[in-house]
């Protein structure tokens, strides 16, 4: 997400210098603005580029029962939580991000720290985890074979036992 900033920042900067605004704020530089503003321009462009890239080789995947992490082409590494770990979910949108229309999420397993960064529609996401622990949550609080069945009254529980008395 830095990246992200750096290259807008590169590119606001290009702008302005192609523009003319800065010569009189720095005037030596008026020489050489349009070959300073093609290379801030080509550094904002590389670095958007480099932070989307970045962001396209991360694969997430929520399943039934766990969330999984897969980074890289060449060296691909996976990380996954079950859901029986998590134990916080915490979501992150920073006014800057919410301009770009993604977010972070975090699981928290009590260990360890597992960060979805920079999703598209992360309330989404944080509801579709958030259903899938409760499915699990629900499956495993009950015992196998139990099944609910509406309560009835019965004949013996409302019958009064006379008190003991003393002789």
């Amino acid at each position: 997400m830095h990246y992200y900033l750096a290259g807008i920042i590169s590119i606001t900067l290009a702008l302005t210098l192609f523009l003319g605004s800065l010569d009189q704020f720095l005037p030596f530089v008026s020489d050489f603005s349009v070959y300073l503003s093609l290379f801030l321009a080509g550094i904002g462009v590389f670095l958007i580029l480099l932070s989307e890239i970045k962001r396209i080789m991360i694969i997430y995947r929520a399943t039934e029962t766990r969330v999984e992490k897969e980074q890289g082409i060449i060296n691909k590494r996976v990380e996954h939580i079950p859901y029986q770990m998590v134990e916080k979910i915490s979501f992150n949108n920073p006014w800057y991000k919410r301009l770009l229309k993604i977010g972070d999420i975090e699981i928290n397993t009590g260990e360890e720290h597992f960060w979805i960064k920079s999703i598209d529609h992360p309330e989404k996401v944080e509801e579709i985890i958030h259903n899938a622990i409760s499915r699990i949550t629900r499956r495993y609080s009950e015992p196998a074979g139990y099944q609910r069945y509406p309560q009835t009254k019965s004949p013996y529980r409302n019958t009064r036992q006379k008190p003991y008395k003393r002789r």
